[in-house]
C-alpha cells in the first residue's frame, strides 16, 4: 500500500506542479501583456520578434536624429530670412542715399546703415540651444579662437583693422569669420545622411564675409568722403561717388540673391528630412503593429484560460484531499 500511496503521490505532485506552472504562465501573460516572454514560450517566434525591436529602435534613433536636425535647419532657415530682410532694409537706405535729394542726409543715413551692419553680424552669431549656426563644426563658444584684431569669442565680429586703413575704408573696418566651413551631417537611414547646417561661403559669399564686404564698402561710401574725411550734411556726392555707391548696391543684391539661394537649398533639406520623419513614423507603426501581432496577450482569450486552469488547479487541489485521507488500516496493511 506504502508502494502504491508513494507512486500516486509522485504523479499527483507531478500533475499538480504542472497546473500550477500553467496558471502562472497564464497569468505573467497577462501581467505583461505578451505572450512570449521568454525564448522558451515560442522559440521559433523568438528570432522574428527580437529583429521587429531592432529594427523599431533603430528607427526611433533616426527619428531622434531627423527630429533634432529638422529642427536646427528649420532654425537656420529663419535666421537667414532675418538676415536676408535686413540686407534688403540696408540696401533701400542706399539706394536712397544715392538719390541726390537726400545729399543733406548722407551722414545720418549712413549711421542707420552702420546700425544694420551690426544687426546683421548679430544675425550671423545667432545661438541655438548652446549651437552658434553659422560656424561649420565649431558649434561652441569655446571652440571659437580669437586672433587680433579680433576680442571676442563669436564666430564673426565686426573689428578696426590698422592693416586695412585707407581713404577708401578710414576705419580699417572688416568683419572677421573665425569658424570653419565644415558640414553637419546626421544619419537618416541605412548608409544615408543629410547636412543640417548653412556654411557662411555658401550663405554670406566667399570667406564666409563677402556680403559684409560689399555692406561695408557702401558705409565707408556714405559715411566718408574721396579723400577719407568724415562726411557731413553739407557734403554731397561727387559724379564718381555716386557711381560708387551704385556698384556697391549692385554687389549688395548680389549678396542678397546668394543669401535667397541658401535659403531655397535650406527649404529642400527640411522637405526631404519632414517626408523622412514620415515615412520613419509610419514604418515604425507597421513595425510595432507586427511586432503585436507576435507578441500581444488576448487578454479576453488569456482570461478564459485563467479561469479553466484555476478551475482545473482547485479540482486537482479537491482530488488530492480525498486520495490522501489514509486511514489506520492502510497503514496496517
Amino acid at each position: 500500500m506504502r508502494v502504491t500511496l508513494n507512486s500516486t503521490l509522485r504523479t499527483y505532485s507531478s500533475n499538480l506542479q504542472a497546473r500550477r506552472q500553467e496558471f502562472d504562465d497564464i497569468n505573467n501573460r497577462i501581467g505583461t501583456g505578451r505572450d512570449i516572454n521568454k525564448p522558451s514560450d515560442n522559440p521559433g517566434l523568438i528570432g522574428e520578434i527580437k529583429r521587429l525591436q531592432s529594427n523599431i529602435a533603430r528607427n526611433e534613433v533616426l527619428q531622434k536624429n531627423v527630429e533634432d536636425g529638422l529642427t536646427d535647419t528649420q532654425i537656420i532657415e529663419a535666421e537667414l530670412r532675418n538676415f536676408e530682410s535686413t540686407m534688403l532694409a540696408a540696401r533701400d537706405v542706399a539706394t536712397e542715399a544715392a538719390n541726390p535729394i537726400h545729399a543733406d542726409k548722407l551722414d545720418v543715413l549712413a549711421d542707420k546703415f552702420l546700425g544694420m551692419i551690426n544687426d546683421m553680424v548679430e544675425i550671423a552669431n545667432y545661438e541655438f540651444d548652446g549651437r552658434l549656426a553659422f560656424s561649420g563644426t565649431l558649434t561652441t563658444r569655446e571652440s571659437i579662437a580669437a586672433a587680433a584684431p579680433a576680442s571676442n569669442d563669436l564666430p564673426f565680429e565686426l573689428v578696426e583693422d590698422p592693416a586695412l586703413v585707407s581713404t577708401d575704408n578710414p576705419l580699417g573696418l572688416r568683419v572677421m569669420f573665425k569658424g570653419n566651413f565644415d558640414e553637419r551631417r546626421i544619419a537618416t537611414g541605412t548608409n544615408a545622411t543629410e547636412r543640417i547646417n548653412s556654411l557662411a561661403d555658401d550663405a554670406f559669399g566667399a570667406g564666409g564675409v563677402e556680403a559684409f564686404d560689399n555692406l561695408i564698402r557702401a558705409y565707408n561710401i556714405m559715411a566718408y568722403t574721396e579723400s577719407g574725411s568724415l562726411r557731413t550734411s553739407t557734403d554731397g556726392f561727387t559724379e564718381g561717388e555716386r557711381n560708387q555707391l551704385q556698384d556697391a548696391i549692385r554687389r549688395i543684391s548680389n549678396s542678397v540673391d546668394a543669401v535667397n539661394s541658401e535659403i531655397g537649398r535650406l527649404g529642400g533639406v527640411v522637405n526631404r528630412m519632414e517626408a523622412i520623419e514620415d515615412r520613419l513614423t509610419f514604418e515604425n507603426t507597421r513595425l510595432n503593429e507586427l511586432r503585436s501581432l507576435r507578441e500581444d496577450t488576448d487578454l479576453i482569450e488569456a482570461a478564459i484560460e485563467l479561469r479553466k486552469e484555476e478551475n482545473a488547479l482547485n479540482a486537482t487541489l479537491s482530488i488530492g484531499q480525498t486520495i490522501f485521507q489514509p486511514s489506520l488500516l492502510d497503514f496496517l496493511g
